[in-house]
């Protein structure tokens, strides 16, 4: 985000290469407030994409025990593949209201 956000600055803003740029400083405080929302979105919602595949894993557990027998076992492989599938946009409406 650092690298994309510095990047549209020099060209909203049309610098050159000393760095001297002729646009107003409203604009580039704008892109820049949009930049960090992005970012804290985004972290939210792989938090969130964490918390729903622990969330599954504990479930599959506690009811069906025999499927969560270890670290990679089809527990986490399908309560991973439900978040980023089924759940992925419950979880960014929810990342993105918080």
């Amino acid at each position: 985000w650092t690298l994309a956000a510095v990047g549209a600055l020099y060209v909203i803003n049309d610098c050159d290469a000393n760095g001297d740029c002729a646009a107003d400083e409203g604009t580039g405080s704008f892109f820049i407030f949009l930049f960090f929302i992005s970012y804290y979105w985004v972290s939210e919602v792989l938090k969130n994409i964490v918390h729903c595949t622990c969330a599954g894993v504990v479930g599959t557990w506690w009811f069906v025990p025999q499927e969560a027998n270890g670290c990679c076992s089809q527990a986490v492989r399908e309560s991973y593949w439900r978040s980023v599938t089924t759940s992925f946009g419950s979880i960014c409406l929810g990342s993105l209201i918080v």
